[in-house]
């Protein structure tokens, strides 16, 4: 969940403009109730729909939310990496559980639906209980509307002695093979990788900022956390200020472009597919070599 009311939030926030706030009716027909800021799978009705307030029971959705969007230049708080970017709120994982893969399904495919193009994962969970679907809802979202979705990597390593390995430990979503996910490692302040970071040379794409990130809280509070939950917000804001330049690129081709265009660090040799950090500058300038005609007009 999101605290849409935040001060530092709140202009940035999604509307669904064709539903009216508080009136109990379903005005867009879409199937949800009063869904101004995004849904909440946790809440359901009588007839079993997702509720219409994503309101968090949970500080780490809305400090996710400050990372990629926080209000620029108001003079208050933090500044978000995106300056071009709205937050969808979806809640559908619990404050102190694993999410259900029914419950990330239908969020995967209400964002999609609404006009997501990016959809941050700052979750995981080591069993997956229903197969293929969420790999496969993935993979349709990213087909049928053009959204990627980018996931943490987890935090399960002890390193620098024993780093996780999701490729042999799986975690999900991130372990999925799936061409429209990209996972995400941490790293510390100095750019090293972070000693709780998890690891993975086939299913880890990338790393980037994840320890001590200081972020928008629910109550208009700010604080510091750590996690690949913090380094997924990172990148997510940076595909966000790549996109608002280049709005006409696909997602696999939004993911080229983050992937080709990282820092190399050669600590991070054989622990990911890129070895390197997400880096904005050197991304708009590979968007340009590369996407030119991708861009706004």
């Amino acid at each position: 969940g999101v605290d849409y009311t935040h001060e530092d939030l709140k202009s940035v926030m999604w509307v669904n403009a064709k539903e009216i706030a508080g009136n109990g009716i379903d005005d867009d027909n879409n199937g949800y109730i009063d869904d101004v800021h995004g849904i909440n799978t946790r809440v359901r009705d009588a007839n079993g729909a997702a509720t219409g307030d994503p309101v968090p029971e949970h500080e780490h959705g809305t400090h996710v939310s400050g990372t990629i969007a926080a209000e620029q230049n108001n003079g208050i708080g933090i500044a978000g990496i995106a300056g071009n970017v709205k937050i969808m709120a979806i809640r559908t994982v619990p404050a102190d559980a694993d999410e259900t893969d029914k419950d990330v399904v239908e969020s995967y495919l209400y964002a999609g639906k609404h006009g997501a193009k990016l959809i941050n994962c700052s979750f995981g969970k080591s069993k997956n209980e229903g197969g293929m679907i969420v790999s496969e809802a993935i993979k349709h979202i990213g087909e049928t509307y053009g959204t990627l979705v980018v996931a943490a990597a987890g935090n399960d390593s002890w390193g620098p002695f024993s780093w996780f390995n999701i490729d042999v430990n799986l975690r999900y979503p991130a372990s999925y093979n799936n061409e429209h996910l990209l996972v995400i490692a941490a790293t510390t302040a100095a750019g090293g990788l972070a000693t709780f970071s998890n690891v993975g040379k086939v299913n880890v794409d990338v790393a980037a900022p994840g320890q001590d990130v200081y972020s928008t809280v629910p109550g208009n509070g700010y604080s510091s956390m750590s996690g690949t939950s913090m380094a997924t917000p990172t990148t997510v804001g940076v595909a966000a200020q790549v996109l608002s330049y280049y709005p006409k690129l696909s997602p696999l081709e939004l993911k080229q472009v983050l992937m080709k265009s990282v820092t190399p660090v050669s600590a991070f040799a054989g622990k990911m597919v890129t070895g390197g950090r997400v880096d904005l500058s050197s991304a708009l300038k590979y968007a340009e070599a590369n996407f030119a005609e991708r861009g706004a007009k």
